[in-house]
């Protein structure tokens, strides 16, 4: 069900629409943390801000709408269980920024191409999500683009296990959004969770989605 939201019918209007309601501002290289309140717990900004600082890895990562039989998804993918970290967790494209790459936009750019096969031409930039800081020491620069309906998804299996789309209309749906409990070194941290299908997407990747409908929701 979808009430707070109305999905334009045209991907014309869609794309336009949305890019109203996202920041239009990029992300700089080095940008300095400020921990965006309205979806982050006071908990985690406090840890953040004891244990980090301006010392988070940037990062960034593409987050992918498809628009495809008037539906909106949102592409994610699974990370391979090979990986020493986050193994087998859902996320959006994007991996950590590196000195060669001329911005964030690109680093978005460049993995998204390294993990489903992407080139940059068949993706539209639409905007910009606020940073999102994350307990394992990242600051990760959201960008939001929109896919062709016909592009093909290549993925690399050293990085990403498969790949899927949720439909936007599921997580703007508060009811399929919690709320639980992580213990991370003794302290109660409160985390966003979906449930989709088989698929649990929680951490950074469903904090991202939360901010990315309180942005269309509060915007519309």
């Amino acid at each position: 069900m979808l009430s707070e939201i109305n999905l334009i019918k045209s991907r014309v209007d869609f794309i336009k629409d949305t890019r109203q309601k996202l920041s239009q501002v990029e992300h700089l290289i080095g940008e300095s943390y400020r921990a965006n309140e309205t979806f982050l717990d006071k908990t985690i900004t406090s840890v953040l801000r004891k244990k980090y600082t301006n010392k988070l890895i940037q990062a960034s990562v593409m987050v992918l709408f498809l628009y495809a039989n008037n539906t909106v998804s949102l592409l994610l993918t699974k990370r391979s269980e090979k990986l020493n970290d986050h193994a087998g967790e859902i996320c959006f494209p994007g991996g950590r920024w590196a000195p060669e790459d001329k911005s964030l936009t690109y680093t978005a750019f460049r993995e998204t191409h390294e993990e489903i096969g992407v080139n940059k031409e068949r993706i539209e930039v639409i905007g910009f999500l606020k940073s999102i800081p994350t307990l394992t020491g990242y600051l990760i620069h959201p960008v939001v683009g929109v896919l062709d309906s016909d592009s093909s998804i290549a993925i690399d299996p050293s990085e990403v296990d498969s790949y899927f789309l949720a439909p936007l209309s599921f997580f703007l749906d508060t009811n399929n959004k919690k709320k639980k409990l992580h213990h991370i070194k003794s302290i109660k941290i409160p985390v966003y969770e979906y449930q989709f299908e088989d698929y649990r997407i929680w951490g950074a990747t469903a904090a991202i989605i939360s901010s990315l409908c309180k942005t269309l929701i509060l915007n519309s």
